[in-house]
């Protein structure tokens, strides 16, 4: 890398489950509706074509519409969301093998 440039997100060691460097990749939501999704940087692409974005709170945890990732319950391949207004529901992201 060029002196100054930072090296890819995606070739860091990410120190938590729940840093945006580690939810990059694919996964499978727990809604059948979604099915299988790619996440590159902060934007989600669902193979159906939605898309949505995953922002950082300013507390520092990741949101999705309202959904935060629960630290938790969450791992390297497993990731559970809740909902404040929903209490109880929780969706989960869980990994896909990488298909190269």
């Amino acid at each position: 890398h060029a002196a100054g440039v930072a090296p890819p997100v995606a070739g860091r060691t990410c120190l938590l489950a729940l840093e945006l460097c580690a939810l990059q990749g694919r996964w499978r939501h727990s809604m059948p509706s979604y099915g299988l999704f790619r996440v590159d940087g902060q934007n989600v692409f669902f193979d159906n074509g939605q898309r949505l974005r995953i922002d950082l709170s300013s507390t520092g945890q990741l949101t999705v519409l309202g959904w935060t990732a629960s630290a938790e319950q969450s791992s390297e391949d497993r990731i559970v969301w809740f909902h404040a207004g929903m209490e109880g529901k929780t969706i989960v992201w869980s990994r896909q093998a990488s298909s190269h």
